[in-house]
């Protein structure tokens, strides 16, 4: 086995070729509530969602990105490449410190090497965590807060850590930056209380720390919203109490079984099933326990997302180690190989093929709009927030127009979402209406960026403003929407060009 520096390295190194590997679009959130509110602090230009209106977030990850950023500015050496991968190489390098982790709490959890061998084997090759691991998507944070934490974790049957203090600070943190992630620190925390030896001690420490952290995180927020602002309680209040969430869409209780695991583990969950069933490998299953609560107070919630899954998946696959020592060594040996191959081939595919379009349209924009000396216009007739923004072109835009998205909770104070239309929905509704009615802005607008679909629908007025087709790109083989198509069409205006 590597040293421990060797190991870092090593982890480091496969985490940073995620970092370059990974050219497709996730989700928005991997920006608009991270890099392009740190963008907005440190260069004054950045689109603020909703969220940040209200203090729905806390500004500890912006805050996390702008650390990342700020060497750079200091020394006015920033490209647009470089703003955009810096925060990435950041979360990757952090990333890689719960990959270590992990690994030792293999070797901690395991009876035996050759178990936590082969638990940490199918943790890196899983490629849901390659996929996410270089993002700068909260869950990503949270999930490397998780692992790092749980090296410092007292676990019953194991010798204790000299310090137990870090887990908690740790713990704490990434409930400020996810709330969800209580969930898992409830069943750790009163499992370490019950088993504790020394109760009085433990409950202390957590009273100095987790309120600091909470204090430390209120004073963050307040300063950057200007007001008191408790942004877990915002986060909560909204997305349980008023039932926000659901504006993003509803799922049945049962979608994490049918689409939400199996995706993500697919073969793997047959080393998974096994272990589950076989003789004990473990001291404790202590963390299969808490990603089992946590899946069960999400099952609850009617918003659903892969992603949200991605903290529980290392807890899970940590009890595969037991598959190391099936009775049937070439069944073992065959699937094992299947896996590696499997997880392989859709991380290059996901990572590569899969929702390229975004960056791919951005990318030839960014190049145009370097012609014109950083005075480009854009306008994104897209699902809301399809294409990065402000932290992905830096000061090659002069104006960027995205389809507002602010639910109704928000924008008017309705308690319900029936019957509410947003400006997305309604363009969607009547594309040729709603450009008719916008005509003077959209033909201000020296790009236009839209599905192919759109684009043929809105041709002949697209043409009557001054664009026409300047660039097609591939995004996905399938779609994840109905507003998506497989091409992305970047219209440039011929009068402003």
């Amino acid at each position: 086995m590597l040293g421990p520096l060797k190991r870092i390295l090593a982890l480091l190194a496969f985490r940073v070729f995620a970092v370059y590997l990974v050219r497709s679009w996730f989700v928005p959130d991997e920006y608009f509530q991270s890099t392009e509110v740190a963008h907005h602090w440190l260069f004054g230009t950045g689109h603020l969602t909703w969220e940040w209106d209200v203090g729905l977030r806390s500004a500890l990850h912006p805050l996390l990105c702008g650390v990342a950023l700020l060497p750079a500015k200091i020394f006015n050496f920033l490209t647009p490449s470089m703003i955009f991968n810096l925060p990435r190489i950041l979360h990757a390098f952090i990333f890689a410190l719960g990959d270590l982790s992990f690994l030792n709490l293999a070797e901690r959890l395991h009876i035996n090497h050759a178990s936590a061998r082969y638990a940490f084997a199918m943790y890196l090759s899983n490629w849901f965590i390659f996929y996410c691991s270089p993002r700068t998507l909260a869950n990503s944070l949270e999930t490397a807060l998780l692992l790092c934490a749980l090296r410092w974790y007292p676990f019953p049957g194991i010798h204790p850590p000299k310090v137990t203090w870090p887990y908690m600070l740790l713990g704490a943190l990434s409930i400020m930056i996810r709330p969800t992630a209580a969930v898992f620190w409830l069943i750790f925390g009163l499992s370490h209380l019950y088993h504790s030896t020394e109760r009085k001690s433990a409950l202390t420490t957590a009273i100095l720390v987790v309120p600091s952290v909470l204090a430390a995180t209120t004073l963050l927020d307040t300063l950057y919203y200007g007001r008191l602002t408790l942004s877990v309680y915002n986060f909560l209040s909204f997305n349980v109490l008023q039932g926000g969430s659901a504006y993003f869409g509803v799922h049945p209780w049962w979608w994490y079984f049918r689409d939400g695991f199996p995706a993500l583990l697919h073969l793997q969950l047959l080393p998974v099933i096994h272990s589950f069933f076989s003789r004990q490998q473990t001291v404790t299953r202590l963390p299969l326990y808490a990603a089992m609560l946590y899946l069960a107070v999400h099952t609850c919630l009617p918003h659903k997302e892969h992603r949200f899954l991605l903290p529980a998946l290392p807890l899970v696959l940590l009890y595969t180690g037991a598959f190391s020592h099936c009775r049937w060594i070439r069944v073992q040996r065959l699937v094992t190989t299947v896996i590696i191959a499997v997880n392989t081939a859709l991380i290059f595919y996901f990572a590569l093929w899969h929702q390229v379009g975004p960056f791919a349209a951005a990318r030839f924009v960014s190049k145009d709009a370097a012609v014109i000396s950083g005075q480009a216009r854009v306008i994104t007739l897209m699902p809301c927030f399809s294409l990065p923004e402000y932290a992905y072109f830096h000061d090659r835009l002069q104006t960027f127009r995205s389809l507002d998205c602010t639910p109704p909770v928000i924008a008017h104070n309705q308690t319900s979402v029936e019957g509410w239309k947003d400006e997305a929905d309604a363009f969607y509704e009547d594309p040729r209406t709603w450009v008719n009615i916008n005509r003077d802005m959209v033909g201000s607008m020296t790009h236009a960026v839209m599905y192919e679909n759109i684009y043929q629908l809105l041709e002949p007025l697209l043409w009557e403003l001054g664009f026409n087709q300047c660039s097609r790109h591939f995004h996905a083989h399938f779609l994840t929407s109905s507003r998506q198509d497989n091409f992305i069409v970047v219209a440039c205006n011929n009068k402003l060009l």
